[in-house]
């Protein structure tokens, strides 16, 4: 009778080995964790009263978070500012879908649309400064001061 479940403890063992080795890589398969690095674009400016800047393309339906900061004009009187947002590029409503916060108590920004001028966020304090859609697939920075003041900053977008 020892023979015999000697014989059974062997292939057991075996049988046993490779149940715990099939689970142990089951639950290693999905442990694993996938690291995306984002992409990301700066876009500087410095912007005389009435200009715009260059046209900014976010890539198509992918949100974008954008963070924008005025750091000064050349009087730096009240100029600073930050705002921040996210925005969608989409093909398939063919413009620019955006929501987030303005700068010095702009409070929420939140809208859609392809029109050139169409208001978007501002970025300085004094609410001079703002993105503005250019068309359904792009944006811009405009300085709309009255006062003579240059504006300086950035536009930085995350994806």
């Amino acid at each position: 009778m020892t023979l015999r479940i000697s014989s059974f403890v062997r292939p057991a063992k075996f049988i046993l080995a490779v149940i715990v080795a099939a689970l142990t890589l089951a639950v290693v398969g999905h442990a694993t964790q996938t690291i995306v690095t984002s992409n990301s674009a700066v876009y500087t400016y410095t912007l005389n009263p009435g200009q715009s800047g260059e046209n900014i393309s976010p890539p198509l339906d992918t949100p974008v978070w954008i963070i924008a900061d005025q750091i000064g004009t050349v009087c730096a009187c009240d100029r600073v500012g930050s705002s921040l947002m996210t925005l969608v590029n989409s093909s398939n409503d063919g413009g620019l879908v955006w929501n987030g916060f303005e700068s010095n108590k702009g409070g929420l920004t939140t809208g859609y649309s392809p029109t050139l001028g169409t208001h978007i966020m501002y970025i300085d304090f004094l609410h001079n400064v703002d993105l503005e859609v250019n068309n359904g697939t792009s944006f811009h920075v405009t300085n709309s001061s009255s006062n003579g003041a240059t504006a300086n900053g950035s536009v930085t977008m995350d994806w």
